[in-house]
């Protein structure tokens, strides 16, 4: 290799490499001589590897990975398609946005043989989460010790980076942002912007340094299109804690009445979602927090 240039061979020969793979060479000092990176969609994995400060030599290399991450409860959390692995270089902890959520660990615990994660996103009541949420991006804003994440469907939300908790949700209802489908934010140190690609361009705003916007999330259906051989769990995100939720049909008729838990959601068999059997295309309501999702059930 060029002179400067280290070849590193990543333990992961047994899988196809993809283009979906993310690498990241962590930076704090405490974190010095690790890499984290991911495999693809199929498999996915997050793998975290230690060179030892000896790059040219593997011998005493160190990695550890994990594909079915838990958090303090042992309850699994979602991975699949990884879509950012980001540092905070602050506390050395990092951060993963999936397609199922957001999440972050301790990259020394992992390889002391640990799976266990803390999934960020929440409120002390429950009633907002960004569980179930595609996740596309975070920027920490060390200023305001605050992490800004970009969703793909639900606009941007402000954490407290500390806690995980949040603090803000700007959409296109209460915010000059241009759509809610966020593919990457960024922090500007220097002027204390945030900068924020969307499906309808680019925008660049100064958050207020107090919390002054409504925490509301829109409700999202998980799979939100059922084929029809699927037998799974139907799940639903985000309806506000033991709210009551109405399933009507294409013509408006009620056609089963659920109920949340305390955490806005439910969980639910797709056979038994639409108490009639025919309808094949379903709105999911929550009149009293004026939430409203669509689920489209298709055809043999």
């Amino acid at each position: 290799l060029a002179d400067g240039w280290i070849k590193i061979q990543l333990p992961t020969k047994d899988e196809e490499p993809t283009n979906n793979e993310i690498l990241l060479s962590l930076a704090s000092p405490k974190n010095r001589g690790l890499l984290v990176y991911s495999t693809n969609i199929f498999t996915p994995a997050i793998h975290v590897y230690d060179h030892r400060d000896t790059p040219a030599d593997p011998s005493d290399d160190i990695t550890a990975s994990f594909t079915d991450p838990v958090d303090s409860l042992q309850r699994r959390i979602g991975c699949n398609h990884v879509r950012r692995i980001r540092e905070d270089l602050s506390s050395g902890l990092v951060w993963v946005a999936t397609e199922a959520g957001l999440f972050r660990f301790d990259p020394h615990e992992i390889l002391r043989g640990s799976r266990q994660v803390v999934p960020m996103g929440s409120t002390d009541n429950g009633g907002v989460s960004l569980r179930g949420i595609a996740v596309s991006d975070m920027a920490f804003d060390y200023k305001r010790n605050a992490t800004w994440v970009a969703t793909l469907g639900a606009g941007l939300w402000r954490l407290d980076s500390a806690t995980g908790q949040v603090t803000d949700i700007f959409s296109t209802e209460n915010s000059p942002i241009p759509s809610d489908n966020l593919y990457s934010v960024g922090y500007n140190p220097e002027e204390g912007n945030i900068l924020v690609s969307t499906d309808q361009g680019l925008t660049e705003f100064i958050p207020r340094d107090t919390p002054g916007f409504t925490l509301r999330t829109p409700m999202t259906v998980t799979p939100a299109v059922i084929t029809p051989d699927y037998k799974g769990p139907v799940t639903i995100h985000s309806t506000g804690a033991n709210a009551e939720i109405l399933v009507r049909n294409r013509h408006g008729n009620t056609v089963s009445v659920l109920k949340a838990d305390q955490s806005g959601s439910l969980c639910i068999e797709a056979d038994s979602l639409c108490s009639d059997g025919r309808s094949r295309f379903l709105t999911i309501e929550v009149p009293e927090h004026g939430k409203s999702t669509e689920l489209i059930l298709l055809t043999p």
